[in-house]
């Protein structure tokens, strides 16, 4: 347990913003891979984070080959879900040792959580691939199924799970160096491919039938494939001090999925919880099976769920992200940013989001809005 000195990391901010730079200066930046898992379709794993360090996140890659069989002997290429290849993962949840949930999402809003965090300019990049996002490295990032192949092709790609509010800060985290009890990374598939009829899109399934060629008893596999986590840390030099006030808060990503009020000239509305400090939220649009933006007319942020402080045309909205992160969001994601002025709807009474939908939105087979919420909360209990 800390000391009471009121110039202890622990209480001091000053002190805790010495130690945080002092920490990045002369810890060491390390890593370790966890042993592989077997790919299973649907399949769900467990990854027990190892006792090291002060975590900062960790990287889950798929690496295998993909084969496609169509029965019927016809070859049509597989199309891509535009969630691909993300939302092969339904469910990555990661639990710290004292049973707190602090992540509790899905591949696709990870993904766009660590693009505007991080990837510089890809305006124009192809949609439903991984390739294209300013790398130029063929090794990795593959997700191409291309045309029927009796050989296969190489899957490789992977995505980040933060562990802190950035890389560079330890904010939000733990040591992963507790005495007992594990922080353990949860994953869940979405089978490769939906097995639906011709023509049908499934957006919880990467592979989607294309014409007649496809039928349900068409088959997918991951031959030779699995599952590798590798654990990014942050490694003190012994006898440092610890910015122990950054562990007293929660880094927390949180999915919700809504179905409620997705019709024509509908106002599509989230309410955010209070006891937390919002850093951005992240939407997604699905209808008739695949991500939109048809019908979108207005978004606008609320406070006291009457006031808006911020509305938009869609058109607007679309410009100002161009113009501010320099490359445009995904059609059908959405994103709300606050990291240089984090909110908390306790300062405002409440706070809200809405969408609104005008004539142009018909709502047809799979139809959902999720929203992902990244934020920080003060922890009840120590972690230290």
């Amino acid at each position: 347990m800390p000391g009471r000195d009121q110039n202890s990391p622990a209480l001091n901010p000053a002190a805790n913003e010495a130690a945080r730079a002092a920490l990045f200066a002369q810890g060491f930046f390390s890593s370790i891979t966890l042993p592989t898992q077997v790919w299973s379709d649907s399949g769900s794993y467990a990854f027990d984070m190892p006792h090291a360090g002060i975590g900062l996140y960790a990287s889950v890659r798929v690496n295998g080959t993909l084969t496609w069989t169509d029965t019927n002997g016809t070859p049509v290429a597989p199309v891509l879900s535009s969630r691909a290849p993300f939302n092969l993962f339904n469910s990555v949840v990661f639990k710290d040792y004292l049973g707190n949930t602090r992540i509790s999402s899905s591949g696709p809003i990870l993904h766009a959580i660590e693009t505007f965090k991080t990837y510089a300019d890809t305006a124009g990049e192809t949609p439903n691939t991984t390739a294209s996002r300013g790398y130029s490295n063929t090794a990795i990032d593959k997700f191409t199924p291309g045309a029927v192949s009796g050989t296969g092709v190489a899957v490789d790609f992977a995505f980040i799970v933060p562990f802190t509010l950035h890389e560079n800060t330890t904010i939000g985290t733990l040591p992963f160096t507790v005495p007992s009890g594990n922080n353990t990374l949860y994953l869940t598939l979405n089978p490769l491919y939906s097995g639906l009829a011709a023509g049908t899109l499934n957006p919880d399934s990467p592979l989607q039938t294309a014409g007649t060629g496809h039928n349900t008893t068409t088959t997918a596999n991951l031959t030779g494939a699995t599952i590798e986590v590798t654990y990014y840390y942050v490694d003190p030099l012994p006898g440092m001090e610890l910015p122990l006030m950054d562990f007293s808060q929660v880094y927390e990503i949180v999915d919700v999925k809504t179905t409620d009020n997705l019709s024509q000239n509908a106002t599509k509305q989230i309410i955010l919880p209070t006891g937390r400090t919002y850093q951005a939220l992240y939407g997604e649009l699905v209808n008739a099976g695949a991500l939109t933006d048809t019908g979108v007319t207005n978004l606008k942020l609320l406070i006291n769920e009457s006031t808006p402080t911020l509305q938009e045309t869609y058109g607007a909205y679309l410009h100002r992200i161009r113009r501010t992160y320099g490359r445009d969001m995904q059609v059908g994601q959405f994103l709300w940013d606050w990291r240089s002025r984090p909110i908390s709807p306790s300062n405002y009474g409440s706070i809200a989001i809405q969408l609104l939908l005008g004539s142009g939105f018909t709502a047809s087979g799979t139809s959902w809005f999720n929203l992902g919420k990244e934020s920080l909360y003060v922890l009840q209990t120590q972690v230290y």
